[in-house]
């Protein structure tokens, strides 16, 4: 038995030695998947920098706690990490950061309106006690946080296998890289819908934060905006 595990450990490492993704590259659709995934990506780490270095200074906002700041960044870095699972196919990894970033993202926006929310165990209750703050009473935030709950009911069933079509179906390392147009596309779909959320609600919530912003950055930013809740933003509404 010692030697069959060596043997396979052997194999192991001479396929990361040799592991690669460039001859991926030469498919113009998965280089629009990882493109469009991108560039929402990137506004997103763009405003949660923004966010970082505001309450860091402390200069314009007071209300945002270090552990918000933490949650927050988790978010970013669940969506990054999404991301690198995409660029190998690893589809129902890169499903279950997005979700985790659902949960993070969340807890940061909502801790300092829900007292015990960061210790909230039933994501049942989670979803309803947020549903219920006077902030998602209102009309845009409400389709916005209905929006959201509806893509985690989604990647739920990919987190716990409700149907054999949530089944990954990988039954080796060299199985990958891979690239399926159809589960990037799913990916992809979500992340962009994800992002646009976060972002909007960010610059709603801290609306003053956002027009602090460098004018570079607010351009990046600005292209993940739901289009319904511009008027809120620019304070048009």
């Amino acid at each position: 038995m010692a030697r069959e595990i060596k043997n396979d450990y052997d194999r192991i490492l001479s396929f990361i030695k040799e592991y690669e993704l460039k001859q991926l590259l030469s498919n113009a659709d998965y280089k629009s998947s990882i493109s469009k995934f991108h560039k929402k990506y990137f506004s997103y780490l763009t405003l949660i920098a923004e966010l970082n270095s505001l309450v860091k200074s402390k200069l314009y906002i007071t209300n945002i706690t270090e552990s918000q700041n933490i949650y927050f960044k988790e978010s970013c870095s669940d969506i990054g990490t999404s991301f690198f699972l995409l660029f190998h196919g690893s589809y129902k990894g890169s499903k279950m950061l997005l979700r985790s970033s659902i949960e993070t993202f969340l807890k940061a926006f909502c801790s300092d309106f829900i007292v015990g929310i960061l210790n909230e165990k039933s994501m049942f209750e989670f979803f309803n006690k947020i549903k219920n703050t006077p902030f998602f009473k209102k009309r845009t935030n409400k389709k916005l946080l209905n929006e959201l709950h509806s893509i985690y009911k989604s990647l739920c069933r990919d987190v716990h296998t409700a149907e054999e079509s949530n089944m990954s179906n990988v039954s080796a390392m060299e199985s990958f890289p891979i690239y399926s147009k159809t589960e990037a596309k799913f990916v992809c779909d979500f992340a962009l819908k994800l992002v646009t959320i976060y972002v909007t609600l960010i610059c709603i919530k801290y609306n003053d934060f956002y027009h602090q912003i460098y004018y570079k950055n607010k351009d990046i930013i600005k292209h993940s905006f739901d289009r319904t809740a511009k008027p809120i933003i620019y304070n048009l509404d």
